[in-house]
């Protein structure tokens, strides 16, 4: 399976868990956070409502491009808006040989010119943002986690 496919598949699963409301389902589906047990279990209900505000589905944005770097992927699509296009990176941690959805990710928005291919510009965008691209874990790390070795 191609990492785009592999990378949705890991999205979807955490999302329906989370659109159910299925803590074990979902937290078997992310990257967990240290700690993230039983504590979180009894506002999941919380959680989940805030989370299901802000993730998007896949078919509401358009694919730009997966990237892998080791065991850290990040998959970046763009969501057009009334007045500004948004790149979005969500990021993902390969754990025991699968992906998880990590609870990161990073959004860049532009305003869009009249005709613009959306698509064109974020490729564009994901090579060219310092704050885009992925940062391995444990790696040094300035304000809103953009790396300070490059």
């Amino acid at each position: 399976m191609e990492l785009r496919q592999e990378l949705e598949a890991a999205y979807n699963t955490a999302y329906e868990a989370l659109a159910r409301g299925d803590f074990d389902g979902f937290v078997a589906s992310i990257y967990a956070p240290a700690g993230m047990g039983e504590g979180a279990r009894e506002h999941f209900g919380e959680i989940a409502d805030g989370l299901m505000r802000v993730i998007v589905e896949l078919s509401d944005v358009a694919f730009v491009a997966a990237k892998a770097e080791g065991d850290l992927a990040g998959y970046y699509c763009v969501k057009r808006e009334p007045n500004r296009a948004t790149v979005l990176l969500t990021e993902f941690v390969r754990v025991e040989g699968r992906w998880r959805l990590a609870l990161e990710g990073t959004i860049h928005s532009f305003p869009p010119t009249e005709g613009e291919d959306l698509v064109a510009k974020a490729r564009e965008l994901v090579d060219t943002v310092r704050g885009l691209r992925l940062t391995p874990r444990g790696a040094p790390t300035g304000p809103r986690g953009v790396p300070t070795n490059g």
